[in-house]
Parts: structure tokens; sequence; C-alpha cells
């Protein structure tokens, strides 16, 4: 880590022209954080364990890890050294933090997947941009006490894309010579959305402000698709990319694009495209070959959900190895996991592909989302019939994977998605071999963290044995850590007795850490229990008021996740659509409601129309 801090500050000073702009620079240590990382003019405070792991990481714990001091590090640039004038500008700072760390960790770290983890990052912007409940990325804020609401999903995902996309519409050398003329104009000055635009269209030469405005003051998001027709011969022609607003709310978004086009005969074709409007002509893919596949964002460069046309999903789905370049197939299976979040493509379809394509896959950040989005397809999309058919067949691919991937890291990915999502009786009696040792993970040793999410799905599931292994654990490791880590764990007992209890310790034990509650809300609700958990949904809904005055930033974030995120039936929506619908509900409370209710209503859809079909 210190190695790392040393060559970014010296990248950084580099890239942007500039020294570093304080008299020393200070790591500090501090256990139980509530963040990540938060910086300060001359120091960066990180969270113990977000820098020391508690347990064995893989190759995407190690780059976060690298991304997060990155973060820090720039914010001396964006954020101390040139300050946003007011929050509503929040992502002047946040948003450069994120670009600026992803550019830097290409950089000082090429043996990793950068760009697939960027593009991770601009999903979970997609999760918020798609509901009523986002906003804008300059959003007006007219007191201090509406700014924890500001930091999320749009100013940490979104603005870092927007500005790559801004890199990609003017240039790289145009928009790093406009970077560098923006901090020296406000060094140690404040600073807003305008100037920065300003320098963007001095150093281009271009009228740039209705590109901002689109992207800076509009909500939502464009949907983009690829069509074409095709001759006699099968050939594409009168190929268009088209986009619509995915709110319905008017209005489209300037954006350059790189479409990518994949013949039968194996001939790939890409080529730039300037979409202005509603749609702009591709001539260069026209007259290909037939093609097997096409794509309309290939490198990752435009902000969007990027849909595949029914012929390219189809010809995906048969044959995935038609698919190359790790970046290319994160996009391209990212886009197929919203084709099922749209209830277009059985969840069941998706975990298929995932069986097939996750021992083969080699990026390790690509296999991780595969295996999280089987994962929600499994315990979220799926029946209880469903999951009884299919869990064999699961369990054996993470089994697989975590016993015999050629790589530790790999190893710990797919033991994670297993210790998460085992289900049958055997997939039990594997995570009580682990825990006994006599399965063993090869070059993997499990940490105490690990043992404790084992036991937690095994009282999820009600095992027998669960509350004794919690008990021998619990002796075997009394430090604060594991209090914490059990206090979680037993937040996932199976009864209603223990729900009530675990719930009423949220609200009235003095002086439980905010950090302890955190950690126990997903035991606490997890989604074979919401038939348990669904009768605190109302408490849990009244009680945003008081946290939003009282509770450190993301908190509120983090308990709807949970509380909504944890139900699965139509019953529980009408129970938030309700609360939402109250006209007192403060506005940016009832926007974070409309976003964590977005999934809800996802699930509701997606198992209405599939759950009960066998496999």
């Amino acid at each position: 880590m210190l190695r790392l801090n040393r060559e970014s500050v010296r990248w950084f000073e580099r890239y942007f022209d500039s020294r570093f702009p304080f008299p020393k620079y200070d790591l500090v240590l501090v256990p139980e954080f509530a963040y990540g990382g938060m910086e300060h003019a001359g120091a960066t405070f990180l969270r113990e364990d977000a820098v020391l792991f508690p347990s064995a990481p893989n190759e995407t714990d190690i780059l976060a890890r690298a991304q997060l001091l990155f973060h820090e590090t720039s914010h001396q640039w964006f954020g101390d050294s040139v300050t946003m004038r007011w929050f509503d500008d929040l992502w002047l700072k946040e948003g450069f933090a994120n670009f600026m760390a992803a550019k830097a960790a290409e950089a000082l770290l090429p043996a990793h997947s950068v760009w697939n983890a960027f593009h991770a990052l601009k999903t979970a912007a997609y999760r918020t941009d798609v509901t009523q409940g986002t906003t804008p990325i300059y959003r007006r804020l007219s007191n201090l006490s509406g700014a924890k609401s500001a930091y999320g999903n749009i100013v940490y995902g979104k603005a870092p894309a927007v500005l790559r996309q801004a890199e990609f519409y003017v240039g790289a050398p145009v928009f790093r010579r406009a970077v560098r003329q923006f901090l020296k104009g406000h060094a140690y000055a404040a600073a807003d959305w305008s100037d920065l635009v300003a320098a963007l269209e001095r150093a281009s030469g271009r009228k740039l402000k209705r590109w901002a405005e689109a992207w800076v003051k509009r909500r939502g998001m464009p949907e983009v698709r690829l069509a074409w027709d095709t001759d006699r011969e099968g050939r594409p022609r009168n190929t268009v990319l088209e986009q619509h607003n995915v709110l319905n709310e008017g209005g489209t978004w300037p954006m350059k694009l790189r479409v990518f086009a994949l013949s039968e005969s194996g001939l790939p074709r890409s080529a730039d495209a300037l979409l202005r409007g509603e749609s702009t002509s591709v001539r260069a893919i026209d007259g290909m070959p037939e093609i097997d596949f096409a794509f309309a964002n290939f490198g990752d460069y435009g902000y969007g959900r990027f849909l595949l046309d029914p012929m390219s999903r189809e010809a995906v789905l048969a044959r995935p190895e038609i698919v190359q370049g790790d970046l290319l197939r994160a996009l391209v299976f990212g886009s197929l996991w919203e084709s099922v979040r749209d209830a277009e493509l059985a969840p069941l379809a998706y975990l298929d592909l995932v069986v097939r394509v996750a021992p083969v896959e080699r990026d390790p950040v690509t296999l991780a989302g595969l295996l999280q989005r089987a994962q929600v397809a499994f315990l979220h999309y799926a029946s209880d019939s469903q999951r009884d058919a299919l869990a064999e067949r699961f369990e054996q691919l993470l089994v697989e994977g975590m016993l015999h991937a050629d790589a530790p890291g790999r190893r710990i990915t797919f033991l994670r998605t297993f210790t998460a999502s085992a289900w049958s009786e055997n997939g039990r009696s594997r995570l009580k071999s682990i825990l006994a040792n006599t399965l063993e993970i090869p070059g993997v040793k499990l940490s105490s963290r690990d043992r404790f999410r084992a036991i937690a799905r095994l009282l999820a599931l009600d095992d027998p044995e669960a509350k004794e292994l919690l008990s021998a654990q619990i002796a075997a490791d009394s430090g604060d850590d594991g209090r914490r880590y059990a206090f979680a764990a037993a937040a996932a007992e199976r009864s209603a007795e223990a729900k009530r209890a675990y719930f009423e310790r949220f609200f009235n034990e003095q002086g439980l850490p905010e950090s302890w509650i955190d950690a126990a809300l997903g035991p606490f609700n997890a989604v074979e229990h919401a038939e348990l958990t669904q009768p605190y949904l109302d408490l849990a809904l009244a009680a945003l008021p008081e946290f939003k005055r009282t509770r450190k930033i993301f908190f509120v974030n983090n308990w709807l996740a949970a509380f909504v995120g944890g139900q699965l039936d139509a019953a529980a929506l009408e129970q938030v659509e309700s609360f939402a619908s109250q006209p007192e509900l403060e506005p940016d409370l009832k926007l974070q409601l409309l976003e964590a209710m977005d999934g809800l209503a996802r699930t509701v859809k997606i198992r209405a129309r599939f759950a009960r079909l066998l496999p």
C-alpha cells in the first residue's frame, strides 16, 4: 500500500502537471471506520479492514483496495485543492476521484481488469438511473441537511462514466489538457460544473453546453439498441443506432459510441458513431457478411442500457465462446442480465449460461459478476421447487471451482458464492465439512469471518447443527471482530423470536455500534426468511426520517436495500408503495425508497412470469 501510494502520487503529478498540493500526506488506519476512506487536505483516513484484509483476498479485493487508495489520493487535487462550490456539485470530486482512480490503476496495475471493474461501478449506477428514484448528476441542495442523500450511485458510478464519455467524445489529449487548465485555474479555490465545461470548450474548440446539459442536468439514461435490415444474401443494411429515455420523460443524450459486429465467418468489425438524436446511421456495418452478433457499446465508452437484439442474444446464449476479449465478455454477459431484469430472458437460462461459462472464464472481475448474478437468479428469482431441481448442478459448479480452479483468487470467488448460496442437504453437509476442516480449499485458509458467514448460511437454512457451530466459533474467537461477526451471523436464525429480538436491539440497545447493525442487516433479511421479516417492513420504513437525521451517510441506503431487497412478493411491494405515496414523506427519502422499490418490483414481475416453470 505504501509503495502504491508513492507511485500514485507521482502518477497524478505527471497526469495533472501539478505537484502534490500540500506539504505532507498521511495515511491513517481507523478500526471500524464508517467508510472505506475519507480524505482531508494532506491526510486520508482508511478503514482498517479495507486495507488489512481480515480474510484471504481474491483479485477483485486487491484491485478494489488499490483503487480506494487512488480515489482518496486523487481527492488531494479534486476536492481539497479545487473544491466544489456547494454539495449540488458533489460529483465534481467523487466522479473525478473514481475516474482518475481507474486511470491510475490502468497505468500502475496493468495485470488487473481495471475497466471491467469500472464497468461494475457503472452497473451500480444503472440500477439507480433506471428507477423513478434517480436524480441528475447535478442535484440542487438548498440545505446541508440533504447532503447525505446525494452520496450514492449517481455521483460514484454515473459521474465517472460521464467523464469517461467526455474523454472519448473530445479525445484523450484534449481532455487531459482541459483538466490541467481546470486545476491550475482554480487551485486552492472553488469551482462548479460550468467551470469544467468551459475548460473542455477552450481545450477542444467545441461548443459542449448541450452535451453537458444533457448529461449533468437531466436525470435518467438512454436505452440504446442496434438495428438493421438484411438484403437477399443476409448482409446487413440500413444499420442504425437508436436511443430512447428509459424513464419515458423525453430528451436524448449526445454520445460517441464504438459499435461492434461479428460476422458468421468470424471476421469482426468496429466503427465509431456519433449519436446526437434519437437515431443515427452506422454505415460501416452495412454490407458485412451475415452478422453473428452485434453490440452497440464496444469498449464501454457509452453510458446507458445497451441491450442485444434478439438474434444476437440467441447466438450468444447458444455459443458464448464467440464473444472474445475480457471487457467485451463482461459487457455482453451484463447485457444479457439486463434482459433477465426486464423479464425478457428466463433467469434459469442465465443460470445455465453461468454453469457453462464460469469454469472457463479467465477474467476475475467477469467471473465474480457472473457468479453474483447466478446467485440472485437462484435465490431471488427462482421458486423453492426450481431451487430444489437446480441446486445439485449449481452447487457442483461452485464446489468444483473452489476446489480445482487454477488460482487461489478464483477458488475464493467460488467459495464465497457457495457459502452464500448453498441450498440442498448435500450443500449444507459440504459447508459443515469446510468448517470442520475435512474439506479443504487448496491454498485458501478460512478466516474467522469466513467461518461466521458459513454458519450464518446454515442458520438461515435452519440446519440442526448451526447453533452448536455458532457457539463453538464464538468460543474460538472472542475478540472485537469476532464479536461483530457473531452478532451478524446470529441475525440469520430462522425463528420469529430471534427476528423480534434482533429488530428490537436495532432500535433500543444503547451503545450498539452502527457497524454491527450494518453487518447484521443482510443475515436478518435473508431472502429465505421473507415471511418472517415482512411484518417488520412497515416499522423499518417508518424509521427512515430518524435514521436520516442520526445515522451516517450510507446507512439509509443499506437499511432499505436489506429490508426491501429481502422481500419477494406482491404484498410486500404493496406495503412499500403505500409508504412511498405518503405526502409528508421527505422528498429525498422518497427518492431513495423508489430506488429500492424498483428491485422488488422487478423481482415480483420476474417470479410471476418464470418462477412456476420447472427447468
